[in-house]
């Protein structure tokens, strides 16, 4: 009986300990600086006697928006991709900004676009010798050799989507020191199109170049009750739109993370990575049950996790 008092004793110090070593460890981190710690709740906070919690509402800027659709190949802007210069000072943005039909060509439908401001609310659209852009439509008909247009899309079946932006000064690489991931239609090495994400890089945020990588991943919209690719089946099928009476493709990929991404380095875990839109299958069976948030990573920014 002694004996097992003994031992029951002994193991009862050993997990106290183990938890107390713990807590210190943890203690130790924090004290020490090396942890970043959020301060949304009172989990790090012993006590706070004689203090209350102040949550500074945001307000927007009265006189939003700070960038207006004032060109013609901006129908309508969106995807904006901010970051200020650590040198200059300069806040430099990439948006979307969608034309529609006003250029013929598919390549134009939907770009990435540039903007600059010394304060962060009085942007510029420097006009720029990149991309041109041509429309008949009134009021804006004309021919326009200089636009603020630093990305065209591909020109696939889909239009070309969303721009996260990531600037590491620190890269080996100085043609890479600005990354940027979107999401397009482009033709694989066997010449089959897919739609997936995209990769471009840039020296200066305003030159740049595709990955011949791309796409670097397959994602899809996909359609309710349409079942999962066969192998060697072609990767769409055509489906009449009753609605818009035309013949539309539905993707009979498995679901995955698709046209809206948001793309960051985590230092913690020393990887890329990416927070966006996924699709959630249905308990019938049936795709494109429900949208949900879903993380994917990579070491090089070209291969990517599946998504969690």
């Amino acid at each position: 009986m002694l004996r097992t008092t003994q031992l029951c004793f002994l193991l009862s110090l050993f997990f106290v300990c183990l938890f107390c070593s713990g807590k210190v460890t943890h203690a130790a981190e924090v004290n020490s600086g090396t942890k970043t710690l959020l301060l949304v709740d009172d989990h790090h906070i012993l006590y706070r006697a004689g203090t209350r919690r102040l949550f500074h509402h945001a307000e927007a800027y009265a006189e939003n928006p700070v960038v207006r659709e004032d060109q013609p190949w901006e129908l309508a802007i969106a995807w904006s991709s901010i970051h200020r210069h650590p040198e200059t000072g300069i806040y430099q943005l990439w948006y979307q900004a969608y034309a529609g039909g006003r250029d013929p060509r598919k390549t134009h439908r939907c770009v990435v676009c540039y903007a600059e401001s010394e304060d962060g609310i009085h942007f510029t659209k420097p006009m720029l010798k990149l991309h041109d852009f041509k429309t008949d439509r009134k009021p804006w008909e004309g021919s326009f050799p200089e636009t603020n247009i630093v990305l065209l899309a591909s020109g696939g079946y889909g239009d070309r989507y969303c721009n996260s932006v990531l600037f590491e000064p620190g890269e080996d690489d100085p043609a890479r020191r600005y990354k940027m991931l979107y999401y397009d239609f482009s033709p694989d090495e066997n010449n089959q199109e897919w739609p997936g994400w995209h990769a471009a890089f840039s020296p200066d945020g305003i030159h740049w170049s595709k990955s011949p990588r791309n796409p670097l991943n397959q994602t899809a919209y996909g359609g309710r009750t349409l079942q999962p690719l066969f192998t060697g089946e072609e990767p769409y099928k055509e489906q009449w739109d009753k609605r818009k009476s035309f013949m539309r493709k539905q993707w009979l990929l498995p679901l995955s993370m698709s046209d809206a991404v948001d793309v960051f380095f985590d230092p913690k875990q020393k990887e890329y990575a990416v927070y966006g839109k996924c699709w959630l299958n249905g308990p019938d069976g049936g795709l494109a049950w429900k949208h949900a948030m879903a993380r994917s990573s990579s070491k090089d920014f070209l291969t990517w996790s599946a998504p969690e």
